[in-house]
This record gives C-alpha cells, structure tokens and sequence, in this order.
C-alpha cells in the first residue's frame, strides 16, 4: 500500500494532465513494489493532488508570486518492505520521468523534488486495525521474487532489532522462526543483539542501516551471525 503525494502551484497542470499522472504515478511505484504490472494491485495505491497558491510556496527564501519557479514536490510513503538502494531509485527516477513526459519536456526540472519514506512495520493503518506488508505477501499480486526478497528483509531488520521499533525481538524469531537460536547466539533483546552481532558487521560494510546493504551481503550477515563469524580485520590478507 502506497501514498503519492504531488504538490504543485495552482493550475500548473490541467485535469488531462492529472489523469495521465494518476495512472503513470502508480505505475512507477507499483511495479517496483509487487514486482509485477498486477491490475489487483492498483487498489493500494493512491496518488493525491495538491495545489497551493504562489503566496503559500517558497523556494531559496522567496515566494513563488515575488519570484515564479515552476515548483513541485512528491512525497512517496511506503510500507515497510525490500527497498533496498537501487529499488528506490528506480522508483524515484520513474516518477521524475513520468512528470517530464506528461509536461512536455525532455528533462525533469531542477526544482521537481522528490521525497521517498518508509513506514515502520507495525505503523500503518487500513481496514479497521493495524496492517503490516506480511499481511499482503498472499494476496496474488506479489511476484515469487518479490515476495522473498521482502521477507528475507523483514527477518534481516528483525535481527537488527529495527522492524517495528521493538527491542525485545528474539534472536529464534529474528532468524527464520527457528523454535532454538543457534548456540554461537545466545537468546538476548533486539538491542543487545544488534550492538554485539550486527553493528560491527554494518561498520565493516561501511553502512549505518541494513537498509543501505543488498538482500545477498545481509543473507551473508544473517548466517555469518547464526554461525557465530566475526566481521575479518580490515588489516587482515585474504
């Protein structure tokens, strides 16, 4: 489930504009997402238009009816899933190219701005209770791929103690559900897991967030932690 949120002065685009947008908008979040171009799909997904008067948008400290820049920003909200690096710009460069496209220009403009934000697990809301992406992963739209790459991230930020803010997540449960943790990790919070096992691999990597690693280096974290390996020296010749 997605929320895309454009913000443009008023009348910059035409209704046949926003119709075009609506459907290029979607697209551009929704393939990436589910993996697939699935028409069951499009129901989680809503794009919204806002317009503001030139007197209530500013850029480089001026507002736009003193200095007119041809101004918008999008707002991408997504569940938390598999949105490694490379996913996000796919998304982010897709929406930028669907704007150029339906506004004539070869180009995105310099000041089309777009923001791209993930949901916590556990922090999203619909059909009268809290929904999680887990709760979606059956519902057909989702491609064999896509689902696994989704859960082997949910697992992976399990294990870091990030997917829903809680720290108290075990390590059995962080590691695939096993009903014993391996004996090379004692059964410890989500916190402790994270500063003692996690974190030195995440600095060895160069990264502050699992989020910023591949699914394939966090598979390896994942067993390396399950088999008790330490990050190698930086010193150290292979």
């Amino acid at each position: 489930m997605t929320i895309v949120t454009l913000t443009t002065p008023k009348d910059r685009l035409t209704l046949e504009q926003r119709r075009a947008l609506a459907l290029l908008l979607t697209d551009a979040v929704l393939v990436p997402e589910v993996g697939q171009n699935h028409p069951a799909a499009r129901i989680g997904f809503q794009v919204h238009f806002v317009e503001l008067d030139a007197e209530r948008m500013a850029i480089g400290g001026k507002l736009l009816v003193d200095a007119p820049k041809d101004v918008m920003t999008v707002d991408v909200t997504v569940m938390e899933a598999a949105w490694p690096l490379a996913v996000r710009k796919r998304v982010i460069e897709g929406i930028l190219r669907a704007l150029a496209e339906v506004c004539g220009l070869d180009f995105p403009a310099p000041t089309w701005w777009v923001n791209f934000r993930v949901i916590d697990d556990g922090s999203w809301g619909s059909r009268g209770r809290v929904l999680h992406i887990a709760d979606l992963l059956d519902s057909g739209v989702f491609t064999e791929e896509r689902i696994v790459e989704i859960r082997d991230a949910l697992r992976i930020r399990r294990l870091a103690g990030l997917a829903d803010g809680n720290p108290n997540v075990e390590v059995s449960a962080a590691l695939g559900g096993a009903t014993e943790a391996p004996d090379a990790v004692p059964r410890e919070s989500g916190a402790e897991l994270y500063a003692e096992h996690v974190k030195p691999w995440l600095k060895y990597f160069g990264v502050v967030d699992a989020s910023e690693l591949d699914l394939g280096t966090l598979d390896v974290i994942r067993q390396c932690i399950g088999d008790g390996v330490q990050p190698p020296s930086r010193g150290a010749v292979g």
